[in-house]
């Protein structure tokens, strides 16, 4: 089973990304609701993948790709970034670009679609 790490703060979606991606039985998910927990699920979990949402209290969600891009181990976690706010010639993601391998998907979003972008962006090991 692939480990994926939600990092979201609204609990509602932390509940909903659980519920689809353990549902496939394909995936093992743990949930962040902050930028702070989600570095700490982080470290412990070593996810194979990482959705997250960019609008957060406190730190952001590109505040928590800058974090994990300076660290060697979690730099090469591929993130699925989930968000309302966000589109492909966002600031947001000129920021990303070469930080760490990610794709983007805007909120709402159709499941398939979230499903397929995760199942791209694991490499098998």
């Amino acid at each position: 089973m692939k480990k994926i790490l939600v990092v979201d703060d609204e609990p509602q979606v932390c509940a909903f990304m659980k519920e689809v991606l353990e549902g496939t039985g394909e995936y093992q998910v743990k949930v962040a609701h902050s930028v702070p927990d989600g570095l700490i699920q982080a470290k412990m979990l070593h996810p194979d993948a990482i959705t997250l949402d960019i609008v957060m209290p406190g730190f952001d969600g590109t505040s928590f790709v800058r974090l994990i891009s300076k660290d060697p181990v979690l730099k090469k976690v591929p993130v699925l970034i989930l968000s309302a706010y966000i589109d492909d010639k966002s600031d947001v993601i000129e920021a990303l670009r070469g930080k760490v391998v990610f794709d983007q998907l805007q909120k709402p979003f159709e499941i398939d679609m979230m499903l397929h972008k995760l199942s791209a962006l694991i490499v098998p090991q």
